[in-house]
């Protein structure tokens, strides 16, 4: 068994880089607050002289994670493993060598961006446990994949080998940024009169702004997904005078409540929010509505024709979810009948092409799916997923 200490890392180090004092944390949002805290006082794994001997988990990691810490962070980080870097020419490459190459006895795989070759440009992206998997090593046990959502994966497949897959949530507040940047967009229709001035329009972009430009300030925002990014993006749009509705959820109330009972200044962050039965009764109360919710069976055509059918007249629709939730070709037509009044989207039905009937609407704002990529979102990522392997493998070792 492992000697677990208690002494600080370089993780911490970089969280006490800003000089953030305790009572300066409290106005951070609760995800970022509790990603803190837990990053701070995560355990450091260090081996005692009899432990030193044993043989180091074998991790394989994809991507660039000294893109984007320090290399005294990623340097620490080695010393605990033996890391092996993806740089196989070809897919195939790196199958064959899980089963008789260099990669088959790993123990983890922490993938911190996409799968490429450097000859033939083949990439794997989401979904790429499915091609894979066949050739997993008997030794895996873990892989950690960077970005919200798991639902192009084989997690079915996965668990059957006793493999667990996480990912991480380090793009929550990147995405939420985005998300609010839509709402602006579909009430101020900024993004159409920035084209205008570019095109040399300055007087008719001021009419045209005083005649169909609308103020977010006093309107009902729903959200569907009230997780952290949705939970962020409920605060952010509070603080620019929306009332925050959603779809009546007993966890959800079981947290808002949990969150209620923290210290008054964790209290003032939380906006009062308005509960609805359903779906149906909350896209017929509300002037936008904010998809932010995991993909699934259940939420494919989440907005179904049906479902536009029944919005009240003039909505707004954003989209930092998925594409899927979406279907495309009734919001098209939700758009061109004057049901929904615009639309900002981040994310798109066959990525990465988008639907050319949305590409001819001025009063739809399309993003090319960076809602959750950043410089400092992708420092997260990488972090979650050191810290993700750290608590895995002590875990694992402990039982």
């Amino acid at each position: 068994m492992k000697k677990i200490t208690t002494n600080l890392t370089e993780y911490d180090k970089i969280l006490q880089s800003d000089a953030i004092s305790s009572k300066q944390l409290v106005i951070l949002s609760p995800v970022v607050f509790q990603f803190i805290l837990g990053l701070a006082t995560s355990l450091t794994q260090q081996s005692s002289p009899s432990s030193d001997m044993q043989q180091k988990r074998k991790i394989l990691v994809i991507g660039s994670p000294c893109d984007n810490v320090p290399d005294k962070v990623w340097a620490d980080f080695n010393t605990s493993y033996e890391i092996l870097t993806y740089d196989f020419p070809k897919l195939n490459d790196f199958y064959q060598s899980m089963i008789s190459g260099t990669c088959q006895n790993i123990d983890g795989i922490m993938r911190i961006g996409v799968i490429s070759t450097a000859t033939d440009n083949e990439r794997v992206t989401l979904g790429w446990t499915r091609q894979a998997l066949p050739h997993f090593p008997s030794t895996l046990k873990m892989i950690v994949n960077f970005g919200h959502g798991f639902e192009e994966e084989d997690i079915t497949g996965l668990n059957a080998r006793g493999i667990e897959f996480f990912n991480t949530t380090g793009g929550s507040e990147a995405t939420a940024v985005v998300a609010v940047y839509l709402i602006i967009s579909v009430f101020r229709q900024l993004n159409h009169y920035e084209r205008m001035l570019r095109n040399g329009q300055f007087l008719p972009a001021l009419i045209h702004s005083s005649q169909n430009a609308v103020d977010p300030f006093g309107k009902k925002l729903g959200i569907v997904g009230m997780g952290s990014i949705g939970q962020t993006v409920a605060r952010q749009a509070a603080a620019l005078g929306m009332e925050v509705h959603c779809i009546n959820r007993p966890n959800l109330r079981r947290a808002l409540k949990a969150m209620k009972d923290e210290d008054e200044p964790v209290k003032r962050l939380l906006p009062p929010v308005i509960f609805h039965e359903d779906l149906e009764d909350l896209v017929a109360s509300v002037d936008c509505l904010v998809l932010a919710c995991s993909y699934s069976p259940g939420t494919h055509h989440l907005l179904s024709r049906d479902i536009f059918s029944r919005m009240k007249r003039g909505i707004r629709i954003i989209n930092v979810a998925r594409g899927r939730c979406i279907d495309e070709e009734a919001l098209c037509d939700a758009i061109e009948n004057g049901t929904v009044a615009a639309a900002g989207l981040d994310v798109h039905y066959n990525e990465p092409t988008v639907n050319p009937r949305l590409l001819k609407h001025d009063c739809v704002t399309l993003l090319p799916h960076l809602g959750g990529l950043t410089h400092d979102s992708m420092k997260n990522h990488v972090l979650m997923a050191m810290k993700c392997v750290d608590d895995f493998f002590a875990s694992s070792d402990l039982t």
